[in-house]
């Protein structure tokens, strides 16, 4: 059959459709995961991202409607410790037979669940460690991998003449974590770290860190781990070494968004800085539907970067379906099985935040 001919039998079709009034259900499953002893800025994030995809699938479905299709989105929520609430989320939505799933933004967590679900195509706003980018695996992410950030950051040490001598103290259950600590290895390969810790507890023991740092000073210690972990750490040894230089990757938090907030580092003495992917506030501008949201949000500043990768997916999945013009679920996932792995990925220039007054502000871009 020519593909003209096809093309003008699904456009009869959807036309049926929309003359009977009935709309193709695209169910999109949401798994969400949240700290259930939760900061401020924890709180306010989950609440952020409750509001964007009710958001988003509102504005997305106003402009499918014409085409025949309406998004039906499926929301889950776990805590980000039970792998037993993701493993369960997934198993039930590979009954519900949806689409796609919106994963959660840890890349284990990805990871667990392409496994439980290897025919369903996973996406994520930031997961970014190696085995995400692996064309084995039906994930795809609209973040960078967490090698280029830890590139990035060891050029901005050097820049800002940080110091020489550093150690590393990161918890090999984060796979982004080991990744971003393992390249800053690498690349300063004419100097080695005094010392690298691992841990995998869920509340790190600083007491062996605190001990080898009294032996054996360093200048800035590199902690590319998440919020929780890096706050206790940091609250704990900036009492006891006050130059010390704490370098973070992309897990700590965002403006106004600081999952450190909870922790008692508020001191404006404390040495920190951390990188991540972030948006130019003057092209967003140029996207409509996150443009929209910002402002039926009534926000003052700008959403994290994960919030705005999300809806921006959302929209991107609108616009595969007005395009492909998919009948069925199976036609759907055909035609993302089609697609680079960079099908959605969001261009993002990556910036540093520094700890000031409180929480990480934005210092400077590192690239645009």
């Amino acid at each position: 059959m020519g593909k003209s001919i096809l093309k003008t039998m699904l456009t009869t079709m959807l036309l049926v459709q929309l003359v009977l009034g009935s709309s193709i259900q695209v169910d999109i499953a949401f798994s969400g995961s949240f700290e259930h002893n939760a900061a401020a800025a924890s709180l306010r994030y989950k609440q952020l991202y409750m509001d964007a995809i009710d958001y988003s699938v509102k504005y997305c479905n106003d402009k499918l409607r014409k085409h025949g299709y309406k998004i039906n989105p499926v929301i889950h929520s776990y805590d980000e410790t039970d792998t037993m609430g993701l493993i369960n989320d997934i198993k039930s939505f590979k009954k519900y037979n949806v689409w796609l799933i919106m994963g959660a933004r840890r890349s284990k967590a990805i990871l667990v669940a392409t496994k439980i679900a290897p025919d369903i195509p996973i996406l994520s706003s930031l997961a970014n460690a190696p085995d995400i980018y692996d064309s084995k695996y039906f994930i795809f992410s609209a973040y960078p991998p967490a090698e280029q950030f830890a590139h990035a950051m060891y050029q901005e040490i050097k820049k800002q003449h940080i110091g020489n001598s550093y150690g590393i103290f990161v918890d090999i259950r984060c796979l982004s974590c080991k990744k971003f600590a393992d390249t800053i290895v690498k690349l300063n390969n004419e100097n080695k770290p005094k010392f690298y810790l691992n841990f995998a507890e869920n509340t790190p023991d600083t007491d062996d860190l605190i001990h080898i740092i009294k032996k054996t000073p360093i200048d800035y210690l590199i902690l590319p781990n998440y919020s929780h972990d890096s706050g206790i750490v940091i609250s704990r040894l900036s009492k006891i070494f006050p130059s010390l230089y704490f370098i973070g990757n992309d897990s700590w938090g965002e403006i106004n968004f600081s999952y450190l907030q909870g922790y008692d580092i508020h001191q404006n003495n404390v040495n920190a800085i951390a990188i991540r992917a972030t948006f130019i506030s003057d092209d967003l501008e140029k996207k409509p539907i996150v443009k929209n949201f910002i402002e039926y949000s009534k926000l003052t500043t700008q959403p994290p970067a994960s919030i705005i990768n999300m809806i921006l997916m959302i929209d991107k999945i609108s616009d595969d379906l007005i395009e492909s013009k998919p009948q069925t679920r199976k036609a759907f996932i055909n035609m993302l099985k089609q697609q680079a792995k960079t099908h959605f990925y969001t261009a993002q220039p990556y910036a540093i935040f520094h700890w000031t007054k409180g929480q990480l502000d934005f210092k400077n871009y590192v690239n645009k």
